[in-house]
C-alpha cells in the first residue's frame, strides 16, 4: 500500500513538474511575440541622439509617433544604421504628410 502511494506521489510530482515547464515555455513564447510599443519620449530621445537637424528632428518625431511599424523597424536596426534609415525615409513624400 505504501509503495502504491509512493508511486502515485512520484507520478503526480512528475506531472506537476511537466505542467510547470509547459506553462513557463508558453509564457516565454508569449513574451517574445508581444510587439514592443515605443513611447514618444523614447522616440524623441533616439532621434535627438542621432543629431538630426532641428526641422528634420521635429518631422521625424511626428512621423515615428504616428507610424508604429516604421518605428519598430528603426529601433530594430543596429545603432549605426538608424540615421541612414531616417534619412532615407525623409526622401519620401509620406514622411512629410503629417506636416502641420
Amino acid at each position: 500500500m505504501v509503495e502504491m502511494l509512493d508511486a502515485g506521489n512520484k507520478i503526480a510530482e512528475r506531472s506537476t513538474k511537466e505542467l510547470i515547464g509547459a506553462i513557463e515555455r508558453g509564457n516565454s513564447i508569449q513574451e517574445h511575440q508581444r510587439e514592443r510599443i515605443y513611447h514618444a519620449n523614447e522616440i524623441y530621445a533616439e532621434l535627438e541622439r542621432l543629431d538630426l537637424p532641428e526641422t528634420l528632428l521635429d518631422q521625424a518625431y511626428k512621423f515615428f509617433v504616428g507610424n508604429r511599424q516604421q518605428t519598430s523597424m528603426m529601433f530594430g536596426l543596429p545603432e549605426g544604421a538608424r540615421l541612414r534609415f531616417v534619412m532615407s525615409l525623409s526622401n519620401k513624400p509620406s514622411f512629410w504628410m503629417n506636416d502641420d
